[in-house]
């Protein structure tokens, strides 16, 4: 059985916006070049609208109630999922 080789590229607000998508002004070949010999993914949805968040389901595989990455946990971010009541 041959070897696998697996390289995943997540960026955030990225947008189609690589020649592999179709953009007439990008020029990405490299990245053109992997997507021609591999898979492209034209449809993908985020669990969350947080960045670190969403970027903890795809690496963990387990929801965000699951790892326990609701967002941006830091103070002055003030978000959270569950709230206590005063």
């Amino acid at each position: 059985m041959a070897e696998k080789n697996i390289i995943f590229f997540i960026t955030d607000d990225q947008s189609r916006t690589l020649g592999c998508y179709g953009d007439q002004i990008a020029k990405t070949p490299s990245i053109d070049a992997l997507t021609a010999d591999g898979n492209l993914f034209s449809n993908a949805f985020a669990t969350t609208a947080s960045c670190s968040a969403s970027r903890s389901v795809v690496m963990s595989g387990l929801h965000n109630h699951a790892n326990e990455k609701y967002g941006h946990q830091h103070s002055f971010h003030k978000f959270s999922t569950y709230f206590t009541s005063p």
